[in-house]
């Protein structure tokens, strides 16, 4: 299965870009090519992330394989972790996640860095990273990325 990596921008225009890159291509040179032309760099915060996972979990066909967080903490990790599954056998669970992502986000500055997601239809891995940044599959990449897309909007607007 072929992967496809991107980094999203916005244009002058308004309109959200995925801009597709190799790992070769180096991550600073897409950024700096992209700005020239005037684009701006799209960051996922902490609350992009969270509608972008609500968003997909209420769609029934997602579910979270993993969280990194900008910091390392064993503790919030193993805490986290026992949440995800959880939540696979109960999707009640999204409720407790959300709450706590979200607490720690507004009061320890503790920032989502990826979360990573598995199609229940397909098994398509999904990553997100926090500098806008996604990897798919090329099968899945057009229809996450207007999904990302809009969750984007809602939280900008």
């Amino acid at each position: 299965m072929k992967t496809k990596k991107a980094k999203v921008f916005l244009s002058n225009d308004k309109e959200l870009l995925a801009v597709e890159y190799l790992q070769s291509d180096g991550y600073y040179a897409i950024v700096k090519r992209e700005l020239s032309k005037g684009n701006t760099q799209v960051i996922l915060t902490s609350s992009i992330m969270l509608e972008l996972t609500e968003t997909l979990l209420k769609k029934g066909s997602f579910e979270i394989t993993g969280i990194d967080f900008m910091v390392e903490n064993s503790d919030l990790e193993e805490e986290v972790s026992a949440l995800l599954i959880e939540l696979r056998k109960n999707k009640v669970f999204w409720s407790v996640l959300k709450e706590k992502l979200a607490f720690l986000q507004k009061e320890d500055s503790i920032e989502i860095k990826r979360i990573s997601y598995k199609s229940l239809d397909d098994g398509e891995m999904l990553d997100v990273f926090v500098n806008g940044i996604f990897i798919t599959s090329d099968k899945a990449f057009d229809s996450f990325f207007g999904i990302l897309s809009a969750c984007i909007e809602r939280c900008l607007v």
